[in-house]
Formats: structure tokens, C-alpha cells, sequence
């Protein structure tokens, strides 16, 4: 059975003996891709496209001429056929108005003339009622931004905001979870979203807004996440006092298409493989023919913090 890559890379090897390029034998015929993020109460969508060669260009008119338009798909829900999904203009993507619930098993099946079919499927996780957050506001010196003007360098004040995000995890049974927040002065040290970590890969930055982590270490207990956002006075402006975090239930599968994400990009592998240095790592797929991922999300604490009054109080 062939395997396919949603893109390949086709890296010319020079020569200097002999001046010319190699191109490995890559099988470069394009395959479909099936993607779909599922949510409880919400819409159905999916997108269908095509594979494609990793040295074109991918800008986002580009990703659009790869969309298929035409394509044939079906949305199952607990293996009842639901309906055939239509595409809209305005999602720019296949839609299904059937709503789903938690616990759901949900199928999608597309099929393309041209491609070939793309078939997955997932669980959409379990609510988990009860979630609450707090937070607490410290206001420190900013030694990392620095003004000049009328001859001094000074520090700006700044404003630290601890995030206490609790829930419980729900027993007998694997969960996963999903924290992210917009902000590029998100920060979470909290000793749990560092489970897939070894220790050489603390030393790497990583990218902060985007964390995952399972219940293997606080199956069925209740659990307080703690995390920080921090913002100076300096250079605010409207839009920016505005702190979004999100903890989301996510499905086994999107789990797992997360963690391939990070150890082929993050920490000390990520590191190693732009080096050269390293094995390619494949991105995980639960799409069968075909590449892609369904998966599925349910919020379980959705926080949209408005910070401003403490910066125009200074």
C-alpha cells in the first residue's frame, strides 16, 4: 500500500563534481485530502482538495485553486447516512446543517473524479460541566521593552494577569486537551502541558499559544491549569486589551495530528530535522485513502477578557 503526505518536498541535491541537480523519485501524483473540524451545536464543514508538490507556492489563492468544488460528500452520525453535504460560497467549504452532540461518532466520505476518495471519522468528545476560571493581576516592571526619550531609558510598567483555569477530568476513559490563546504574551508553564517534552527539548522555544496535553496524570481528579498574559501600557491600543483563552475537549485523533505537528516543529527534533539532522517526521492522518484529518473539539472554557480598564487607569 503507498503512503502520501498531504505535500511532498522535492529538495534538489547538488553535485559540485558534476553541477547538476537530483531530484528524488517522489511519487508526486495528486491524491484527495479531506480536512474537517467538528463541534457540537455547530455546522458541519469540510474541506476538500488536492495534494501538491512542497516547492509550490502556498500562498492563500493558491490553497483555493486546490479546493474541489465538485466533489461528492457524505455525512454520517452514529452510522446513520445523514445527508449529502453542499458547498458554500460563503464557508468556502462542503456544509452540513445537521447538529452533532457529544459522544457522537461522525463519517465523512468524500469522493472526487479526478482525486480519488477520502474517507475518516471521530468521536466528538464529552461536555465537561462545572469548568470555571479566575484570575489575579500583578503589575511588575517590563525589563524586556525599553523607551528612550528626553535623554533617559526607562522601563514600562506592566500588567500580569494569572489565569486559575479548573475542571475536572472525567473518569475511566482517555481525554485530551487543547489550550490556545491568539496572544503572542500568552504564557503557560504549568507542568502538565510539558508531558511530551524530554528534557532536552526545554531548552527549545516553543510556541506558547498552542498546548496539549492528555489526562494521564490527573485521570478523573479536578485540576487547575495555570496560566499568564501579560501586557505593557507602553504600546496598547484598543484592540490589543482584548485576552482570549480557550480550553477545548479535543478527539483522540486531532490529538494526535497535534503532536505529530510539534515534534516535527518544535523542540529538539523540530530542530534537528531543519538541520538536515534528523528523520523526517510524518504528520499523523485519520483519513483513509486519501490524507487529512477529521477531528472534533468541545469548548470547555471559552475566556474573552477585556484588560483595558487597567491600562487606561494608569
Amino acid at each position: 500500500m503507498k503512503k502520501y503526505l498531504s505535500f511532498i518536498v522535492s529538495l534538489p541535491v547538488l553535485f559540485a563534481s558534476c553541477g547538476e541537480s537530483f531530484t528524488p523519485d517522489f511519487d508526486t501524483e495528486p491524491i484527495a485530502v479531506l480536512n474537517s473540524m467538528i463541534m457540537p451545536g455547530k455546522v458541519v464543514t469540510a474541506s476538500v482538495s488536492h495534494s501538491f508538490i512542497g516547492t509550490m507556492a502556498s500562498l492563500p489563492q493558491d490553497a483555493d485553486r486546490r479546493l474541489v468544488r465538485d466533489a461528492k460528500v457524505e455525512l454520517y452520525v452514529n452510522g446513520a447516512y445523514q445527508d449529502e453535504m453542499k458547498f458554500d460560497t460563503i464557508y468556502n467549504k462542503f456544509v452540513s446543517y445537521v447538529k452533532v452532540n457529544p459522544e457522537d461518532e461522525i463519517a465523512i466520505y468524500a469522493h472526487t473524479d479526478k482525486y480519488g476518495d477520502a474517507k475518516g471519522q471521530t468521536v466528538v468528545p464529552d461536555s465537561i460541566t462545572g469548568a470555571s476560571w479566575t484570575y489575579t493581576v500583578t503589575t511588575e516592571t517590563d525589563y524586556d521593552t525599553v523607551i528612550i526619550g528626553g535623554g533617559e531609558v526607562l522601563h514600562p510598567k506592566a500588567h500580569v494577569f494569572n489565569y486559575a483555569i479548573t475542571f475536572k477530568d472525567p473518569a475511566d476513559e482517555e481525554n485530551y486537551y487543547f489550550l490556545m490563546s491568539e496572544s503572542t504574551d500568552f504564557e503557560c508553564n504549568d507542568p502538565i502541558t510539558g508531558e511530551n517534552d524530554s528534557p532536552l527539548d526545554a531548552v527549545y522555544s516553543q510556541d506558547a499559544r498552542y498546548l496539549i496535553f492528555s489526562d494521564k496524570s490527573i485521570s478523573g481528579k479536578e485540576y487547575t491549569l495555570n496560566c499568564s498574559f501579560k501586557i505593557t501600557n507602553s504600546y496598547w491600543d484598543p484592540a490589543y486589551g482584548i485576552n482570549q483563552v480557550c480550553l477545548y475537549s479535543i478527539s483522540k485523533d486531532y490529538y494526535l495530528y497535534l503532536l505529530s505537528l510539534y515534534k516535527k516543529y518544535e523542540g529538539l527534533n523540530g530542530e534537528l530535522e531543519n538541520l538536515g539532522l534528523a528523520e523526517p517526521k510524518f504528520i499523523y492522518s485519520n483519513v483513509n485513502p486519501g490524507v487529512g484529518i477529521v477531528a472534533a473539539q468541545t469548548p470547555v472554557v471559552d475566556i474573552i477578557h477585556d484588560v483595558r480598564e487597567y491600562l487606561e487607569n494608569d
